[in-house]
């Protein structure tokens, strides 16, 4: 089970007389941890500090919000301004000219932060009354307050904002910074998501009037299920559970058109409040082929009545003769003068631990001397670094989320199985021939698809390769999303890090947008369709002109090299599959008779190549004798076949 938010039904202790007068107030908090650690934190320079959580629990549409409170870690109050705000708005937004945060709902209240303690040991706290409650919509809202650092006296002056350790910490620390002339800009033209890089939540409270309901929750299907054609498929869901009382029992009505069943889940463990529990659910798959609206209702809890009004998840279930495996692109760009680089570094390879055979990388290198793209030819022309892109339509910048998004990407039913493998073109090893076979599940026209290659290389190290690294300091980096045997490289090991292995290293990408004609104008479904390219691996070189290894082959070891097949749909330039070779050391030298293409009988012959039993092309068919005749159809595919031709 995982926590989703806290709802604390407790009086207003300690809270501003106006605010502890209703009966019906509750507080709502991220820092529900008792035990957790709670430290300071904030930009370190004269600015205003922005915090903000978000608050998008079903369970609190409705509820009115009256106020916040908020510590204040800072021990002279000279060093912040006097007063504090606070706000509410329905998205985080920064203007881009003063880089000032504007909240859109009502105006920023102001309000002077006070000392409950004593002038030895002062607590200092920020309570803000709303002149007017706000009922929180089914969308949300974000809360947050704002102090401003005037002086920097002391180090707890710099760090203002109080956060606490958390293991859910999702939606509970929105940070931005006000214009400083000592910040880089990055920092202040946007609002960051820093919950799960710090593995904290704001210490705020905001005060809420509303009723709370004894049974509410809603059993959540996924978007979309992908399943072969008459089978059973054990689906996974997640019942969250929005009322008051632990859930032991959701009885639910699933219906796939006018056909439903209805059936129990019962949980070991109870699901308490605002807490959440994943379970299995049987889903009998139609046997035709087709996209079904599928629906699953919460009718009762604990065999009670279901209070939560929303209790109706929707899916579209896809059933469909076979599934294709999808894999994931997730291209990084980088380099080794980016001191900030080595946390796409480290975020690469831990895809490739948590899912593994999913996730296919290509690391391209900016300004150094691993770059071998032009700037221009890159599949997204002046890359940010660090940067990555997961499939060509989703950025990231917040590597903490990395996890997310791949999976966001892998929850799609790609059109075709897609297959690559890498042979020597000769004996002396000078070139690569790369093979894909592509299969596609639906049928398309216009030229929709396309296939482009990428080489790369692994296992890349040198005393050349030094990586510029701003992780320096241990104590700063304590939260767990820092630590592990990839972190263990950069923190605490100095400006410069040496020694290290890099993977995924593109060599060569020639048409990254896509090979035009690669694949046939009209694809049809379950046909399989075969195309090749090469690669002379003389062209790997730096393409960085102001690095002294510009122009000179960058290739260390030729046994790493492989190939990634890409297939592009160019109706939104998005990839939509992709798959790896194995290791050029492995491959085999290419023999024309060796017969890697599917056929395709309906398929037409566009021209004919022949060569001799020992691949030596030759201008025209045999009289006699054995020879291989290579087939070019109008589809893209190729049939090898050996022939004897008997004297006439």
């Amino acid at each position: 089970m995982k926590q989703i938010y806290s709802l604390l039904a407790t009086s207003l202790i300690g809270c501003a007389a106006v605010m502890a007068q209703d009966a019906a107030q509750t507080i709502f908090t991220y820092a529900t941890d008792p035990d957790a650690d709670v430290k300071a934190i904030g930009w370190g320079r004269k600015t205003d500090n922005d915090v903000a959580i978000l608050i998008n629990n079903p369970a609190y549409e409705g509820f009115e919000i009256i106020g916040i409170s908020v510590d204040i870690p800072y021990m002279e109050g000279c060093s912040v301004a006097p007063t504090g705000k606070a706000w509410l708005t329905s998205e985080l937004a920064v203007d881009p000219v003063t880089y000032v945060n504007v909240p859109d709902i009502g105006t920023p209240v102001e309000s002077e932060i006070i000392n409950l303690g004593s002038e030895e040991e002062p607590r200092y706290r920020l309570d803000v009354t709303f002149p007017m409650p706000y009922v929180i919509p089914a969308e949300g809202v974000y809360v947050g307050y704002t102090l401003t650092v005037t002086a920097l006296k002391n180090s707890t002056a710099k760090y203002p904002m109080s956060i606490a350790s958390s293991s859910n910490p999702q939606g509970g620390l929105y940070m931005h910074a006000g214009y400083s002339t000592t910040l880089a800009a990055q920092r202040y033209q946007k609002w960051h998501d820093l919950a799960m890089a710090n593995e904290a939540v704001s210490t705020m409270r905001v005060i809420l009037r509303g009723e709370s309901m004894s049974h509410g929750g809603i059993i959540v299907l996924p978007a979309k299920v992908f399943a072969k054609q008459g089978t059973t498929k054990d689906l996974t869901v997640e019942f969250i559970n929005y009322g008051s009382e632990n859930v032991t029992s959701a009885d639910y009505t699933l219906a796939i058109g006018s056909e439903s069943v209805k059936g129990t889940l019962n949980f070991n463990n109870p699901v308490a409040t605002q807490e959440s529990a994943a379970a299995i659910i049987p889903l009998s798959v139609p046997a035709e082929r087709g996209d079904y609206a599928v629906t699953l209702t919460t009718d009762r809890l604990n065999n009670e009545e279901n209070l939560y009004a929303n209790n109706t998840s929707e899916a579209t279930l896809m059933a469909r003769p076979w599934i294709p495996r999808k894999r994931v692109l997730v291209e990084e760009y980088s380099g080794l003068w980016c001191e900030w680089c080595p946390e796409a570094y480290v975020a690469m390879h831990q895809l490739y631990d948590a899912f593994p055979g999913d996730v296919v990388g290509l690391a391209f290198h900016v300004n150094d001397q691993l770059q071998t793209i032009p700037l221009r030819k890159m599949p997204v022309p002046t890359p940010n670094t660090p940067e990555m892109d997961f499939d060509r339509h989703s950025v990231l910048t917040l590597y903490p989320q990395a996890g997310v998004m791949l999976e966001n990407s892998l929850n799609t039913l790609a059109p075709a199985d897609i297959d690559v493998k890498l042979f020597w073109t000769n004996a002396d090893k000078t070139s690569l021939r790369a093979e894909s076979k592509v299969k596609f599940l639906e049928g398309a026209d216009d030229g929709r698809y396309r296939l482009s290659y990428a080489f790369v290389e692994d296992k890349m190290t040198s005393p050349k390769l030094k990586q510029r690294n701003i992780f320096l300091d241990p104590a700063a980096y304590t939260a767990d999303y820092y630590k592990g045997p990839y972190w263990n490289l950069f923190i605490g090991k100095g400006y410069t890090v040496e020694g290290l292995e890099y993977d995924d290293i593109v060599l060569n990408f020639d048409d990254c947008k896509g090979i035009e004609d690669s694949l046939p104008a009209t694809v049809e479904p379950d046909a399989t369709y075969t195309h090749h390219t090469i690669f002379n691996l003389s062209d790997a070189k730096c393409a960085y002109s102001e690095n002294p290894e510009y122009n000179k082959n960058i290739i260390i070891n030729p046994g790493n090299l492989r190939a990634v097949a890409v297939l592009i749909d160019t109706t939104t330039g998005n990839v939509v599959n992709v798959n790896t070779s194995g290791y050029s050391a492995d491959a085999e030298i290419y023999d024309p008779a060796t017969t890697y293409a599917a056929t395709i009988p309906q398929a037409e012959v566009l021209y004919t190549e022949y060569y001799a039993l020992n691949g030596m092309r030759l201008n025209s068919r045999p009289a006699s004798g054995a020879y291989i005749a290579v087939k070019h159809l109008t589809d893209g595919n190729i049939i090898t076949a050996k022939y004897l031709q008997s004297l006439q």
